[in-house]
């Protein structure tokens, strides 16, 4: 069945609209996604901006979280690279950064590193997080 719909999209254009919860199975065949929540589309996407959110991060966790996440914004990590303070004091770094470039400029700044680890997202957990109104 999977193949067929791609095949329909493909030879002849059609939009197909699929209601899943087998994220394994749509992540094979879709180039769009939209999330619904309530009633209401909480997101729409592509599947390369999927891939994007879903992808790898690293963790760092330091004894002076604030003074950590101005030297990593200061710094010139990449175009797209992003950081967000969790509740917890960590800052996570997404976005196509080098993980040995974080650790070096953490090092060579005087940070004491608590926790530095990579990490990724599932596509569940991350639609779950967009449902109930998160990110």
């Amino acid at each position: 069945m999977r193949n067929y719909l791609v095949q329909l999209n493909r030879t002849r254009g059609i939009t197909i609209v699929i209601s899943s919860h087998v994220l394994d199975q749509l992540e094979r065949m879709c180039t769009h996604y939209g999330v619904i929540a309530n009633g209401r589309m909480v997101r729409q996407m592509t599947a390369e901006q999927v891939q994007h959110e879903c992808g790898e991060s690293l963790r760092v966790r330091t004894a002076d979280p604030s003074r950590t996440l101005a030297l990593l914004e200061d710094a010139s990590l990449g175009d797209g690279v992003r950081f967000a303070a969790e509740p917890d004091g960590s800052i996570v770094v997404s976005g196509g950064f080098d993980p040995a470039r974080v650790s070096a400029l953490l090092h060579q700044t005087g940070q004491e590193v608590l926790e530095l680890s990579m990490q990724s997202r599932d596509m569940e957990e991350y639609f779950v997080a967009l449902m109930e109104g998160g990110r």
